[in-house]
């Protein structure tokens, strides 16, 4: 764990990183994708050399395309955009083994200009995007298997991530999602084997990850999820899981002022929390209910274990789990937890648990 620390201090010190907010984990998984980076042998297709400006004014878009049809001609290779904003007026497809790459998140922006309701990239599979910022209404439709997204941030009023297309191994690391109405979101059709690490969730106006379809082996890891200002009685999450999710894993992950919770379970679904700590959730402004750290609903399956639920500020709810008796509740089983000033529902089996008043 010393080796760990140190480890973590050098990358946030790199990194201009606020410790405080990096939550530690004993796990070497939780930072084996950290130094993940785009093969340097693959040909580089700098879009600007295929015209486009990255000025805030031009729009990019056809400019962009002719490097991808350049990249897809010789068999792939990586789109390099430099530090700019690049405006882009209709989605854009990314084939197979071509991948994307930015001067870093906070420099170089892809931007929609028009009103539409869609993405900016389509990503058809086996690449990397990274370095880059998205702001538009959604930001990427993953449509093919293993995707990595690395070191990105997007500000999508309506999703960051569009999951609706059935795919394996999406890995999402070191990505900010701000100011966007769902961070990631799982529906129309499933998928498998994806994990979330190191990423941020900030002021989300709906959920910052919602898994609402049958999708299996997610993994969130070392995440947070801070400030949910979502009005709707329907959303105001940090993770959420329905329709028989199931092997759904939430660990060292923290959840701060979250509007209605931290992590809500239902319709069937199977979750497991590990190593997480909870504070603020379930706000007096929520109308909606119930008001809580963790919810479980309608014969959903919850496994707790050495998680830790903080006092709440006034305006805050003290339920840490809420649980009832099915078909309105589900199955609780809490381990090894504490709990600061917070109290439990019913039907919830505990064990090894600590309650300080």
């Amino acid at each position: 764990m010393k080796i760990l620390l140190i480890v973590l201090i050098f990358y946030c010190s790199f990194y201009n990183k606020d410790i405080s907010k990096v939550v530690i984990s004993d796990s070497p998984t939780s930072y084996e994708y950290q130094s993940k980076k785009l093969n340097e042998k693959v040909p580089l297709y700098n879009v600007k050399d295929y015209g486009a400006k990255g000025d805030n004014l031009s729009d990019d878009t056809d400019k962009i395309k002719t490097a991808i049809k350049a990249a897809k001609t010789s068999g792939g290779g990586t789109i390099f955009f430099e530090k700019g904003t690049y405006l882009v007026s209709s989605f854009i497809e990314i084939p197979s083994n071509i991948s994307i790459l930015g001067e870093g998140k906070l420099n170089t922006t892809l931007k929609r200009t028009d009103k539409k309701t869609e993405r900016i990239l389509t990503l058809w599979g086996d690449q990397t995007v990274q370095d880059i910022g998205f702001n538009s209404k959604i930001g990427i439709l993953p449509s093919g298997d293993n995707i990595t997204v690395l070191d990105c941030k997007f500000q999508s009023s309506i999703q960051g991530i569009q999951n609706a297309v059935t795919i394996y191994n999406l890995i999402v690391i070191n990505t900010i999602f701000e100011n966007c109405g769902y961070g990631i979101l799982s529906n129309v059709n499933p998928s498998f084997d994806v994990k979330i690490i190191n990423c941020r969730f900030i002021n989300i106006t709906s959920d910052g990850i919602e898994i609402n379809i049958n999708s299996e082996r997610w993994v969130i890891e070392n995440c947070i999820f801070d400030k949910n200002i979502s009005k709707s009685i329907w959303a105001g999450v940090g993770v959420g899981a329905a329709i028989s999710a199931k092997d759904i894993t939430i660990k060292n992950s923290s959840f701060n002022n979250m509007i209605a919770q931290g992590v809500h379970v239902e319709d069937h679904a199977e979750v497991t929390i590990k190593n997480s700590s909870f504070v603020n959730c379930g706000s007096e402004k929520f109308t909606g209910s119930p008001k809580a750290d963790i919810a479980v609903l309608s014969g959903a399956k919850v496994n707790i274990i050495d998680c830790v639920f903080y006092k709440s500020n006034k305006e805050y709810s003290d339920l840490a789990v809420y649980n009832t008796l099915a078909p309105v509740g589900g199955t609780v089983y809490i381990k090894n937890s504490d709990f600061y000033k917070k109290n439990i529902g019913s039907n919830i089996s505990v064990q090894s648990s600590e309650f300080f008043e």
